[in-house]
């Protein structure tokens, strides 16, 4: 937590944590990949910032060129809008499948190490993908923009960095579990990753019927179920031993945090492990939310930011689906009634939404 004395420009910037990049747009051809985004320089200075493929430097890069969205988004960090980048590197070598990504790193060219190891992105072939994709509108109601390749990197990123919280947390895999659950599945973005999954059934919840009929559709391997925006739901008691709930928290109230929590607990079998992510201080330091709320969120443990405008296609929601903000000793002191609290990594999806780590007690 920042300091109390800090103002609130340098109370942001303790907030953001170790400098951020994202990569907006990843296309691949015969000349190989090339990767697009922008990215805050190491201590301010571009020469310090080092872009990697599997550990090795791109031969091209352009950077830092202007982004004037970034300046507005970063208005406490000098010359924010000089962090544009274009990076491009040939592909050779054999092709990779989903289980082999190529992994994009942000590095400090001093150091030649990661400028937060938290923030890598993962990419694969995706040529010989077995399943159709969703379209623009359905995308949209997930993603909140239409950019497939964004939408692609996003959910297999997560698919990603989700297996590796598990293999060095719990020394597990996807495939040591018997019933996988992705709560808020949407159109699949990273429910679709889980096809390889032979032995382990995989179910899909949302409240967005549309998306979970395109996903009955189109990914046949799994089991998709509507559900309505307050529980409880028709899942059994016990059933699944992993939980997933990427951006599901970051929209509820209070109340309604409570009410999933608790039906979360009655489905979750005992010893299960779950992985849901909630809005901190790394999504506010990048919101550019009025001071007076920042001030409100770190006194009370929570702030509602307002609507969230996503789902207004589909549904009426104004009143549920928010953008809503948690800190971590509100997460400890309260989700704790329900599961214990292994860890909160912060900034892990998304490279901002921090990752709750829990655990349901085995008795």
């Amino acid at each position: 937590m920042a300091p109390d004395n800090l103002d609130y420009g340098a109370a942001m910037r303790h907030a953001l944590g170790p400098e951020p990049w994202c990569v907006d747009d990843v296309s691949v051809g015969p000349d190989g990949i090339e990767i697009r985004g922008w990215a805050i320089p190491p201590d301010g200075e571009p020469g310090n910032a080092l872009f990697l493929i599997d550990g090795e430097r791109f031969p091209q890069v352009t950077y830092p060129t202007h982004r004037p969205d970034i300046e507005r988004l970063f208005w406490y960090l000098p010359n924010a809008g000089m962090t544009g980048f274009s990076c491009k590197a040939p592909l050779t070598g054999r092709k990779r499948d989903l289980l082999d990504p190529y992994v994009l790193t942000f590095a400090d060219r001093r150091s030649g190490r990661a400028v937060n190891p938290l923030h890598d992105y993962f990419y694969y072939d995706r040529r010989d993908d077995a399943y159709a994709f969703p379209p623009p509108a359905n995308r949209r109601r997930v993603h909140g923009a239409e950019v497939e390749s964004a939408f692609r990197l996003e959910g297999y990123t997560t698919f990603q960095k989700l297996r590796r919280i598990l293999r060095e947390r719990f020394g597990r895999d996807y495939t040591d579990f018997r019933t996988i659950l992705d709560w808020g599945c949407g159109c699949g973005r990273m429910t679709r990753y889980f096809h390889w999954l032979a032995k382990t059934r995989v179910t899909g919840i949302d409240i967005d019927a549309g998306n979970i009929g395109w996903c009955r559709a189109n990914l046949k391997f799994g089991n998709f179920v509507p559900v309505s925006m307050h529980p409880p739901t028709l899942l059994r008691d016990g059933h699944f031993d992993l939980l997933i709930g990427i951006s599901i928290f970051t929209h509820l109230l209070e109340r309604d945090t409570r009410d999933w929590l608790e039906e979360l607990r009655r489905i979750s079998a005992p010893g299960a492990v779950l992985l849901m992510t909630i809005h901190s201080d790394a999504t506010a330091a990048r919101s550019n939310l009025p001071e007076a709320l920042w001030r409100q969120w770190k006194d009370t443990g929570f702030a509602d930011a307002g609507a969230n405008p996503d789902l207004e296609s589909e549904m009426s929601v104004q009143d549920y689906y928010r953008n809503t903000f948690f800190t971590h000793d509100y997460v400890r002191e309260n989700w704790s009634r329900y599961f214990e609290i292994v860890d909160i990594v912060p900034g892990y999806v998304g490279n901002h939404q921090d990752l709750v780590i829990m655990r349901r007690p085995a008795r």
